[in-house]
């Protein structure tokens, strides 16, 4: 009797021990959940955070300011970017996402839209995904023609490798940023 309380005390604590291993970072993220290692990966380096009910939502959108956030994430290595003026007149210098927006456009990664305006609550598109990732991390030094010619540097490049179609999901994107 003995001895197999002591096994089973001990089974016990070793799946204590791996439980969080296994688990993933987020609820609504399992490992066939397409993308689930870059994910992963992406949450792990603290570049995504996702939702404080514990979920990512893959097959969700980002919005631009999202997005922004997410290059700073994965591409400032501990650069920060203070502000002294707003970085466009819809971003308000105080609002959460201008120092990754105001970053974004010193890489030259965004300039705005015709209007001048950034329009951080509008969805990335994977076009806008491809560029700024492209951009911002210096794989593409010449401007080339949007959205064609950022998208065949993204494809040359690779980063759409592992998708399954050129969509932007958050799933998605985060793969694009993994590759």
């Amino acid at each position: 009797m003995k001895i197999a309380r002591r096994f089973a005390t001990a089974l016990l604590a070793a799946l204590l021990l791996i439980t969080p291993a296994l688990a993933g970072a987020f609820t609504d993220v399992t490992q066939t959940t397409p993308y689930a290692d870059a994910i992963d990966a992406l949450f792990e380096m603290e570049v995504v955070s996702g939702y404080p009910n514990g979920t990512y939502r893959p097959n969700g959108s980002y919005t631009r300011e999202e997005f922004a956030k997410l290059l700073f994430g994965l591409l400032a290595k501990g650069e920060t970017s203070s502000l002294t003026k707003a970085p466009f007149a819809d971003v308000a210098q105080d609002r959460w996402s201008a120092p990754a927006i105001a970053w974004a456009v010193k890489t030259g990664a965004v300039q705005g839209r015709d209007d001048g305006l950034f329009w951080p609550q509008d969805t990335v598109s994977v076009e806008e995904a491809a560029k700024m990732l492209l951009v911002a991390s210096g794989l593409v030094q010449e401007t080339l023609a949007y959205p064609d010619g950022y998208m065949q540097a993204a494809r040359e490049m690779g980063l759409f490798e592992g998708l399954t179609q050129e969509v932007a999901t958050r799933g998605s994107v985060a793969q694009m940023a993994w590759n």
